[in-house]
């Protein structure tokens, strides 16, 4: 379709991912998070939604499935339900990327330095924030360099189309995101 667009977004934790995803939503796309797919998973057993379960239960599922499981999931999802405008939020491997990118997914990564997405996940106090600022730098470690097997954040970033640097205010954020999107309206003309 000449219409569609898709969009992935890219960061870690407390990158302000969902924040980018809820902008993209008010302009018309639908949301679809990788990381459903596990929350689902660990819900279904029972299990409190605490990052490093999702982690280990995630490492789990794609070593079962395989690296891409989550993107060909949530794919599916929306070639099932005939979607045209989405953006795809957790994307955390680079076979995830590599897979939704030979689909048309535009990958936007975002840049936000260490500190202040610590402060971040503090005030949002999320179920997974509740983490002492040494235990955030060593889960950010883990997910970033491929010590988690299911994720390799840096790399994953690196192979990013666009990027976006969010350490201002939320209308920064958005002006950056609408710019992108006039850039790729006009990539569709």
């Amino acid at each position: 379709m000449t219409d569609s667009l898709f969009l992935g977004v890219v960061g870690g934790n407390g990158s302000g991912k969902t924040t980018l995803c809820k902008y993209f939503e008010s302009k018309g796309f639908t949301r679809i998070s990788l990381s459903s797919v596990v929350r689902n998973h660990v819900k279904a057993l029972g299990l409190k939604e605490e990052r490093d379960t999702l982690i280990s239960h995630a490492n789990s599922l794609k070593a079962t499935h395989g690296l891409d499981y989550f993107a060909r999931r949530c794919l599916n999802r929306v070639q099932e339900q005939g979607l045209n405008k989405v953006v795809f939020d957790s994307i955390r491997h680079h076979l995830e990327l590599e897979f939704l990118k030979s689909a048309g997914v535009k990958m936007i990564g975002i840049e936000v330095p260490i500190e202040l997405r610590y402060e971040r996940i503090q005030s949002r106090k999320n179920q997974t924030d509740d983490v002492t600022f040494e235990q955030f730098l060593a889960q950010d470690k883990k997910e970033s360099d491929g010590q988690s097997s299911g994720q390799n954040l840096s790399e994953t970033y690196t192979a990013c189309d666009f990027f976006i640097r969010n350490d201002s205010d939320l209308l920064n954020l958005e002006t950056q995101a609408n710019n992108l999107l006039k850039q790729f309206k006009l990539e569709h003309s």
